[in-house]
């Protein structure tokens, strides 16, 4: 039978031959077609550095077979995110698609440039479990500027040197 073999019914010659007889039959065999369910598009919902958190990642699943997938899971595995990774999508009917949204978390250690995952799709198909894994990349980008609880603490730090200098920082004020 050959590897891409479209789906259907079959009846395969068979020769068995012995030393002392000879047998020709026919064994029916029944190819059924895999969904298959690809990953289109892995994105952010926004511009992503090290260490940011609540990010959405969308995930682009598309079922491009007349078979529908049933209890679809998709599964987000890479050492650098965490967070809601893997999720039941449900059904994925032929010839259709859909958008599933994740919210994680980047590590701090992440390095900037393209973040490797791995995409996992597990699925049941005419009562088979089915799986398949992808490789795409996120874009993680280098931090900018100051980090806003860099600017509390500063503002903070401020307060306490103007408390505990007030009598002094009054003084001066009174003089001029």
């Amino acid at each position: 039978m050959p590897e891409g073999a479209a789906p259907g019914y079959y009846e395969i010659p068979l020769t068995m031959e012995s030393a002392s007889w000879d047998s020709n039959t026919t064994v029916p065999l029944t190819v059924r077609e895999k969904a298959p369910v690809s990953v289109e598009r892995l994105y952010f919902d926004r511009d992503v550095t090290p260490g940011t958190r609540n990010v959405k990642v969308f995930v682009q699943l598309s079922n491009n077979g007349s078979q529908t997938a049933e209890q679809l899971r998709l599964s987000l595995v890479s050492g650098y995110i965490t967070g809601s990774t893997s999720t039941l999508v449900g059904s994925l009917p032929g010839k259709s698609s859909k958008i599933v949204m994740m919210e994680v978390d980047v590590d701090q250690k992440a390095e900037p440039g393209i973040l490797e995952v791995d995409v996992e799709l597990s699925w049941v198909q005419d009562g088979r479990q089915l799986s398949s894994t992808s490789y795409r990349g996120l874009p993680i980008s280098q931090s900018t500027g100051v980090p806003p609880l860099l600017y509390a603490a500063a503002a903070v730090v401020l307060l306490l040197l103007a408390v505990a200098f007030r009598k002094r920082l009054y003084a001066l004020v009174r003089r001029q």
